[in-house]
């Protein structure tokens, strides 16, 4: 599967700190390779739009939607 990134993804990716990069690209690479990996404890959490969760760390998350054969990524953000 190949890894989109939106706008909005790389405005987020770009102003978060460094440790989360970190994260980010070992979760995106999980991604790319293993959406069942149990670290990302990748969920559907919006049916109706298909948009997923994915963990980057405790506090970190990844939100996206799977088009055909590519992961869209659509934000990066602090977790509740």
């Amino acid at each position: 599967m190949c890894v989109v990134r939106s706008n909005a993804f790389k405005r987020q990716f770009t102003k978060a700190p460094a440790d989360v990069k970190r994260s980010a690209h070992k979760a995106l690479r999980l991604l790319a390779t293993n959406l069942q990996h149990p670290s990302l404890r990748a969920k559907i959490i919006d049916e109706t739009r298909r948009i997923c969760q994915a963990r980057v760390s405790q506090s970190w998350r990844i939100y996206f939607r799977i088009e055909h054969d590519a992961f869209i990524l659509l934000v990066l953000r602090r977790h509740k």
